[in-house]
């Protein structure tokens, strides 16, 4: 099952990601599994465009639309995938042109922001991360993070 229409917070602040049956996640960048990385001549230079993205091999499969991100933490960047479907071990993906905000090293960790129709069949719950404040423009007074399961494949003799 997956929350259709919500935005899951920003490229590097996602918040939730789904876990899988085994133990990876999907649905985001970190904390969720990177998809490749950035090849060794495929590291992105700040103020340049790019069309493709040149990866070590997609490790899944990246559909049209999708939106793939690139780096992590307060470093990052959303590009759109873009043509025909990407399969895995492909070694570029195309997307939009787009100029790179950052230099991103060869290594750079590559997310895709959704979840490939395999993992959608393993889901087995959501982990959600938010902040609380006590006002509007205030700082975060506390923190959460809670999972839900909601899968019928679930182990109970697991958790």
């Amino acid at each position: 099952m997956l929350i259709n229409y919500l935005t899951n917070g920003t490229g590097a602040s996602p918040v939730f990601t789904y876990t899988l049956q085994g133990g990876g996640t999907c649905g985001g960048p970190p904390p969720a599994s990177p998809t490749t990385t950035l090849a060794a001549a495929g590291a992105l230079t700040k103020g340049t465009a790019y069309t493709k993205l040149y990866v070590t091999g997609a490790a899944v499969t990246v559909a049209s639309g999708d939106t793939i991100v690139v780096g992590s933490g307060s470093t990052f960047q959303s590009f759109t995938a873009t043509g025909a479907e990407v399969t895995s071990g492909s070694s570029y993906i195309p997307v939009s042109s787009l100029v790179a905000n950052a230099n991103y090293a060869s290594g750079t960790s590559v997310y895709d922001d959704a979840c490939t129709a395999t993992q959608v069949s393993q889901i087995v719950a959501v982990a959600i991360n938010f902040e609380a404040t006590k006002n509007p423009r205030g700082q975060p007074s506390g923190y959460q993070s809670v999972a839900y399961l909601f899968s019928p494949n679930y182990n109970a003799t697991v958790g």
